[in-house]
């Protein structure tokens, strides 16, 4: 029963995102094809964690390095470079990707596929108080980096030239790394500070978090209305 409780509270901070997105287009996407997105993203748990495996082989030297490294490259590098292949590959050529905010769900879509998979394992390990702290950042951070891939994603895909569409999709790419890997660092420099008994410095990072939590939502939902308003 509990652990049927945990794996609830772990489903549905990425079920009420998902709803929030797909409220978002008017011109609603095929179910099936959503359904396709989030079940790939569920599914890209498998490749993510190899390849996060393989990089953790050869770390950098030095704390702040391998902070970075970690942060950047193992993680966020990982994961986002595994959802734009994945998006790419479920969406580019698909007839139904018709309008700049189609872009936007479907990366919502598949990203929250994954998140849901790492959220479960996350919660079953440590419980609700990680339930909690997840649903208000975790999960909701990989909508958004959804919501910033998936803006440029259809700016690809609508882009007029090759050399436009390759910006675009290094934008798609490049932008959520950055989010991600920056959310990563400050987490695990927090850790590290309080770990070593650095109470007051190790809250810096958190400050820095939240703030970058705040200022990611407003760049999303602006993004979110300037692809809505073009669909329009």
């Amino acid at each position: 029963m509990i652990s049927l409780l945990l794996i609830l509270s772990a489903i549905l901070p990425a079920l009420l995102f998902l709803i929030f997105i797909y409220r978002k287009d008017l011109h609603k996407e095929p179910r099936r094809l959503l359904l396709k997105s989030y079940l790939i993203g569920m599914i890209l748990v498998l490749p993510i964690l190899g390849t996060e495996i393989l990089l953790s082989q050869t770390p950098p030297r030095g704390e702040i390095s391998v902070l970075l490294y970690n942060a950047f490259i193992v993680a966020a590098l990982s994961e986002e470079g595994w959802k734009l292949l994945l998006l790419a590959r479920t969406t580019w050529h698909s007839p139904e990707l018709d309008e700049p905010i189609d872009g936007i769900v479907y990366a919502v879509f598949v990203g929250l596929g994954f998140a849901t998979v790492e959220n479960i394992l996350y919660v079953l390990q440590q419980g609700f108080s990680t339930s909690l702290l997840r649903a208000l950042f975790s999960v909701p951070g990989h909508g958004l980096f959804g919501v910033v891939m998936g803006y440029f994603y259809a700016q690809a895909r609508f882009a007029p030239t090759r050399g436009k569409r390759m910006q675009q999709l290094a934008l798609a790419l490049l932008l959520p790394i950055a989010f991600h890997g920056s959310y990563n660092y400050l987490i695990f420099q927090s850790a590290s500070l309080i770990d070593g008994e650095a109470y007051l410095l190790g809250a810096l990072p958190v400050v820095a978090y939240l703030a970058l939590f705040v200022a990611l939502w407003l760049v999303a939902l602006r993004f979110i209305r300037l692809h809505t308003n073009v669909s329009k």
